[in-house]
Formats: structure tokens, sequence, C-alpha cells
């Protein structure tokens, strides 16, 4: 459990490190994807290379990783253009459409994640069911900026709420205000399409769990010594 709260701890310092990783060139068109933007810190140089150290560290049974995974690291699946981009390792996720047209997960724990491997002896490995109806593919996101829009305090996107743009500036939009399943309480949320983890360093630490099956101090173990049929 300490390394994988260790492991979380620097997952975070990624995340929030690419926060500074813009793919965009700087003033003086020096910038590269994956270059450190000018003016950090010590400090928040020295998290910039821990969260990159982490993200390129490849896992192993003895660190957690398994029964079922999809990647050995995080930089497996994000590194288009640069380690924390894009990825073409694509994601599956597969459930079954009800006959009015809801989506309903393979089981009552709603789960869709189909991982792509497995340890030995490989009692885990993912097997699609004959049945499903929908199969879908997730391509990795690019991570770059996330730490940036984190870092927007609460106040400052709630004050910006404006739905109908009653102040006539020409932009309209509202906060979207989502339930954070491990505290119960109401808080907008960060990341686009997460409904349980409006948070990015909450989605990291869920990205352990579901991915590689670690459990950490945010996200329950996942981990299972025998493996039964998904349903």
């Amino acid at each position: 459990m300490t390394r994988v709260r260790v492991l979380l701890s620097l997952t975070l310092a990624a995340w929030f490190g690419m926060a500074w990783y813009v793919a965009m060139v700087s003033a003086q068109g020096t910038m590269r994807p994956g270059d450190p933007i000018a003016g950090l810190t010590p400090q928040q140089f020295a998290e910039f290379r821990l969260g990159l150290d982490d993200f390129l560290e490849v896992e192993t049974p003895d660190d957690g990783l398994g029964p079922a995974f999809n990647g050995t690291s995080c930089a497996a699946c994000h590194n288009v253009p640069a380690v924390g981009g894009a990825g073409i390792l694509l994601e599956t996720r597969v459930g079954y459409q009800n006959a009015d047209g809801s989506f309903r997960p393979l089981n009552e724990a709603g789960d869709t994640l189909m991982h792509l491997f497995s340890t030995p002896s490989h009692s885990c490995q993912s097997i699609i069911p004959d049945d499903v109806t929908v199969v879908a593919r997730r391509a990795p996101i690019p991570l770059f900026g996330a730490g940036l829009i984190e870092a927007i305090p609460d106040d400052t996107i709630l004050a910006l709420d404006d739905a109908m743009d009653r102040n006539r500036d020409g932009i309209s939009g509202r906060a979207a205000i989502v339930e954070d399943v491990a505290t119960g309480r109401r808080v907008w949320g960060a990341l686009a399409g997460s409904r349980s983890t409006p948070r990015c360093w909450r989605s990291a630490a869920t990205r352990i769990s579901t991915k590689w099956e670690s459990a950490t101090t945010c996200s329950p173990a996942t981990t299972r010594s025998e493996c039964p049929p998904i349903r």
C-alpha cells in the first residue's frame, strides 16, 4: 500500500506538472510539447520532474499492477505528441442498449471496461461477453493544461456562471455541478464528462484503480484473488 500511495502522489504531481506541458509555441517560438514553461519556481520544476519520471516508470505486479490492466505505465497510453499527450492505444468499453435506447452496464457494479492485458496465470483476462450490444473504443485524451483548470478557485468559476448571458458580454455557460462520490459533496466538475471524479487528483486515483487495478487511498482496491465472470 505504501508503494501505491507513493505512486498516487507522484501521479498527482504528473497531472499538475503536466499542466505546464502546453502544446503551443511560446512567445519566443522555442517551446515544444513536453517542455516545462519558463518561470517555474524550483519547487514547481521539481514536481514537474517527479511527475514526468513517474509517468515514464514501468510498473510490475510487485508494484501493484494487475491482475488486469491496460498498460504498464502512464506514458504507454499518453505519449502523442509527447509524454502527457494523447495516444493510439484504445480503451474498450462495452455494455447493452435497452429497448428504450438507454445504456446498461455489464453488472450492478457498473463495469464497462475491458482490460487489454493481464498478469500470469491470465485467469483475469477480460473477455467481451458474446451478447453485448454496445462496444466503444476510446482514445486517451491529452492531459496538457488539466492542472491549470484545477487551479482555478471554485468561487471564480461559479461567479462566471451565466447561462443566459445576462451581462451581455457575448459569453454564456454554466458551471456543471456534480456529486463527488468520495465525499458526497456537490462541487463543480473540473473534468468534462466526469460525473464521479470531478477533480484531477481524484481522477488520477481512479485511473490507477481502474486501469492498473491497484488500490489507492482515495479509490478502493479492485484487485481480486479470484476473477469470476464479469457478469
